[in-house]
């Protein structure tokens, strides 16, 4: 065993050495049950994934081109505004999707991950995950997840192990509970809709198991994105452009690499001249900007290209300029002259450009050849690149290989592996094959080629821009076929083509400008665009007419009604043109009730990171004013999340006394205890001295009483001290002290000679005696207190409440004295004996009632007897009222016994009904409530007055109504008499011929 390999061994038994907890030379961990062959494997891996970043896509340029490490900038990356530096989100997230701009550096930071990591995990730090570089295009061909890792790892970074051995690699995690990381790149280059899926889906699913982590590159790639990727958990962030200086930093290392003195002024100098041109913001990228150092390098003098569609034209040339230091016709020539075909390499040389288009086009629509071999089958099927008369095809396909390589445009792994320098290098060469084959046609060509599509962006965007401006170029008309793209039903998904050819230099005609703006316009002013095309439309109306975009949105965000997320993005679209509108629109969102806590917290980011003050000063201000109890929730939570310090201050110092009134203190206090106990603690002891209720205060004297003991004894004792509180609050922190801090009722006792009101000296005393064990003292002193109170205090209502706390008959005799003989009004009597039912019995409140209802006057004797039978249990008051009283008053004594007892009051209501010395009217409202509640005895009532002679025509008429519900004959009768007899009145008479008829 080589003690270079692995340290920390001890002996073992007959059957070889343990490795304990023993590193790899290099310093990587491993744990006991590891191999060294194992250990040997992942030391290799390692090495070679260590070197991923020091060769260029553009090593095929100029001699090797500079390492990838050597011009390499750290990169930013946002999302919701968010922004970290792209090689740390790691640092962050479990697995994330990374997307960027074709050429962004997307590919180049998933090899800067791979490398730094597994050079860190060879100079012995701690391991986080073993990374593994991988396309999306080996994933959607592989059958499982273990075998696109092999045929993804397998001599893409100069792999030294061999099939079989990344087999064994990848069997199980590479360290003890340590994953893999896969690192996933361009998702965008699978051509299939389907196949797309395919890969998430298999990335999703492998997400669920412990042993690996996921990062994936891609384009933007449509209105599904990663939303199947779980974007809570697994956040998209965007890589952004270089700045300027970012862009000259970058320059100024290609220059250095190549011995260019003053590299920094030629930069300086090299991007005003970019400026100057339409290209523009385009080469704030690496590969762009690569391009534009490459054709600076191999022609300073030369004009720079005005667009896209130039630059990448340039760049071609460029490549194939480098023939000659190859010397590939020498070559062609000694292998095709034994065969007399060497005119059939010149004129392949001579079409070489064609032949990559068409290449570049069947791998654009058939989906990458993958392999050398596979490439060179496709290159046969081109007529100028068949195999000539008399040469073996084995010889003709190794000249196409040949050929294919010196180009430049693809890069050949030592496996056979192919792809393109860059996939943009393909989809402008597959543009030039379109444009080649249809430069000729007319408008239906051009319609056919950019037809609407029903996504965005398209899934071949880039090979119709280049498209585009090669037909602009060559002077065709495409306006006609743009315009289709406007149409109502089309633009949602459409209209950003426009803005695309705009944005790569490519020139538009002013009308179809002025008819994009109208458009876009259109779909940010209906309400029914769908989100993501309304914040398609908002970027694309920025990069076209930044003043439209500010009056449109502005009109948008002060339409009334407007459904709450889309004044959302509304407001948060302002926040960026048009500061002014954005803050006087921000307050009103943030007040309203619909708006949910998730998009107040991002406007409330966005607003910071122009102003903090401003967002700050918004949230105080709307929570001081109060709000509904759920709303305050979300603003103090959006206040904590955006301004954790700041705002953890103000909500306990400044803003407590609104956060305790909305009932949202303890929520607002557990968040700020996540990141400012101390705050947190402060803020309890506010709650001990302001809480509005006695269970508030307890409950946060609790909390200090667990987590801050001596805090707890300060607060209650600087609140029972504090001749400012209210005395109920100091009472409450002195039995608070007592029960929780065992003070002894040392608090208690300060209080009984302190200057608060008799009723709090009552509940002190009353306290004071249970704690101490002087219940006899404290009584007596309650009495006291309550003797010293005069006539008609409601003190002598209070105070007794007190004196139940030690001795509830004393206390029910002295409430019983005031509520019977006090000099109190009848509704506070009647509200006090209410509150007597906390700790009196039911007995003894029937016995009050009956004693108070004696000299009532008949609406509130009734009043107290309702009470007494609804609630006590006791109808002796009401029947009293009903032996005693007459006419309706008795009517009404009785209707106050049926809700306790139906059958009894039905039964006084009928002997009520028969009885003659009552009015008519009375008898006849009886016997009615008595049928309403038991009708054989309101019936019987009924009938007994149908023979009364003395009732009036109108109650008898009443009468007759009710007997035809059950008694219809007589009822009849009666009705009869009132049509016959001459002293009826006309009204009474017409009523009763109406119901006889």
């Amino acid at each position: 065993m080589d003690p270079g390999d692995v340290s920390n061994v001890v002996a073992g038994d007959a059957s070889g050495p343990v490795v304990q907890a023993g590193v790899i030379h290099g310093g990587v961990h491993f744990g006991p049950d590891t191999s060294r062959q194992a250990q040997i494997r992942l030391r290799e891996y390692l090495q070679s994934l260590g070197q991923a970043d020091d060769k260029h896509e553009y090593r095929s340029i100029l001699d090797d081109g500079p390492p990838l490490g050597e011009i390499y900038l750290q990169r930013v990356a946002v999302r919701d505004g968010d922004r970290l530096p792209a090689e740390r989100l790691l640092d962050v997230h479990d697995g994330l999707q990374v997307t960027g701009e074709p050429g962004a550096g997307k590919s180049s930071l998933l090899r800067r991950i791979a490398a730094i990591a597994a050079r860190d995990l060879l100079g012995g730090g701690t391991p986080r995950f073993v990374p593994v570089l991988v396309t999306a295009n080996d994933l959607a061909a592989a059958k499982s997840l273990r075998e696109a890792l092999i045929a993804g790892t397998f001599g893409k970074t100069d792999q030294v192990l061999d099939t079989a051995q990344l087999a064994e690699l990848f069997r199980e995690p590479p360290l003890p509970d340590v994953p893999w990381l896969v690192l996933v790149d361009g998702l965008d280059e699978v051509v299939s809709v389907g196949g797309q899926r395919d890969v998430l889906d298999l990335i999703r699913r492998s997400r669920e198991l412990a042993s690996y982590r996921f990062v994936v590159a891609s384009r933007p790639i449509g209105s599904g994105g990663f939303r199947m990727m779980g974007e809570d958990r697994y956040p998209t962030y965007a890589i952004l452009p270089f700045t300027d200086s970012d862009w000259i930093e970058f320059a100024a290392k290609w220059f250095d690499r190549y011995g260019h003195a003053d590299a920094r002024a030629r930069a300086t100098e090299l991007l005003a001249r970019v400026d100057r041109t339409k290209l523009g913001p385009l080469t704030r990228i690496p590969l762009t900007a690569s391009m534009i150092c490459l054709l600076h390098l191999s022609g300073p003098e030369q004009a720079l290209p005005d667009n896209q569609s130039q630059l990448y034209a340039a760049f071609v040339r460029l490549l194939l300029s480098k023939f000659p230091q190859v010397d590939i016709r020498a070559q062609l020539r000694r292998t095709l002259d034994p065969y007399g075909a060497a005119d059939a390499g010149e004129r392949l040389v001579d079409h070489i450009e064609h032949l990559m288009e068409h290449l570049s086009f069947v791998a654009q629509t058939d989906g990458p050849a993958g392999t050398m071999a596979a490439l060179t089958t496709c290159a046969l099927h081109w007529p100028a690149a068949g195999l000539p008369p008399g040469v073996p095809e084995r010889d003709w396909r190794d000249v196409l290989a040949k050929v294919i390589a010196a180009t430049g445009l693809v890069t050949v792994r030592a496996t056979g592996d192919v792809a393109y320098l860059h996939p943009t290098i393909a989809e402008y060469l597959a543009a030039r094959h379109v444009f080649r084959r249809t430069r000729g046609r007319g408008r239906l060509a051009a319609c056919r080629a950019f037809a609407p599509q029903s996504d965005w962006p398209w899934p071949d965007l880039n090979v119709k821009v280049f498209l585009a401006a090669n037909w602009v170029e060559a002077g065709r008309d495409l306006g006609w076929a743009l315009r289709r793209l406007l149409l109502p039903w089309h633009r949602q998904h459409n209209a950003g083509f426009v803005v695309e050819l705009v944005r790569h230099g490519i020139s538009v005609d002013a009308a179809l400008l002025a008819a994009t703006v109208s458009a876009l316009r259109a779909m940010i002013a209906t309400v029914r665009t769908p989100p993501t095309a309304w914040r398609h439309a908002v970027e694309w109306l920025r990069e076209l007419d930044i003043d439209a975009l500010r009056e449109e949105v502005t009109r948008l965000a002060n339409t009334p009604q407007l459904p709450i997320d889309r004044w959302y993005e509304a407001i948060s679209c302002l926040v960026t043109v048009d500061w002014d509108e954005a803050m006087a629109q921000v307050p009103e969102l943030m007040a309203d009730e619909r708006a949910s806590e998730q998009a107040m917290t991002a406007l409330a980011r966005q607003v910071a990171k122009k102003s903090a003050d401003d967002s700050f000063a918004v949230l105080v201000e709307l929570l001081s004013k109060g709000q509904g109890r759920e709303h305050s929730r979300k603003l103090a939570a959006t206040l904590l999340a955006v301004h954790p310090e700041r705002g953890a201050k103000a909500i306990v110092g400044d803003l407590a006394a609104a956060a305790l009134r909305a009932g949202i203190w303890q929520d607002a206090l557990a968040r700020i205890s996540e990141h400012a106990p101390e705050l947190a603690l402060e803020g309890w002891a506010v709650t001990v001295r302001s809480g509005p209720s006695a269970e508030m205060r307890r409950e946060a004297l609790t909390y200090l009483a667990e987590h801050a003991p001596e805090l707890a004894a300060t607060t209650a004792r600087d609140v029972v001290r504090d001749d400012s509180q209210p005395g109920d609050t100091r009472v409450d922190a002195a039995i608070l002290a007592a029960d929780l801090l065992n003070d002894g009722g040392a608090l208690l006792t300060e209080l009984l000679t302190a200057s608060v009101g008799p009723e709090y000296r009552a509940m002190a005393y009353a306290a004071w005696g249970v704690r101490t064990g002087n219940r006899a003292e404290a009584i007596q002193r309650i009495h006291e207190i309550h003797g010293a109170c005069g006539s008609g205090s409601s003190l002598r209502l209070t105070v007794p409440e007190s004196m139940a706390v030690l001795d509830k008959e004393a206390a029910v005799a002295l409430m019983r004295e005031e509520i019977l003989h006090g000099s109190h009004d009848f509704d506070t009597r009647v509200r006090e004996l209410r509150e007597l039912a906390r700790w009196a019995s039911n007995a003894e409140l029937a016995s009050i009632c009956r004693s108070l209802a004696q000299d009532a006057r008949p609406e509130d004797a009734l009043s107290v007897a309702r009470l007494a039978a609804t609630k006590y249990d006791d109808v002796s008051v009401v029947e009293k009222l009903i032996r005693e009283w007459n006419g309706s008053l008795a009517i009404d004594a009785m209707t106050v016994l049926a809700d306790q007892h139906p059958y009894k009051a039905a039964q006084h209501l009928a002997a009520f009904a028969r009885n003659g010395s009552e009015s008519g009217p009375d008898r006849l409202q009886a016997a009615r409530t008595a049928y309403r509640l038991r009708p054989p005895l309101g019936a019987d009532a009924l009938r007994a007055l149908a023979s009364d002679r003395a009732l009036d025509a109108e109650c008898r008429l009443v009468l007759a109504k009710s007997l035809l519900e059950f008694d219809r004959r007589r009822g009849e009768d009666i009705l009869r008499v009132l049509v016959k007899h001459r002293s009826t009145p006309a009204r009474v008479r017409r009523q009763a011929e109406q119901l006889l008829s």
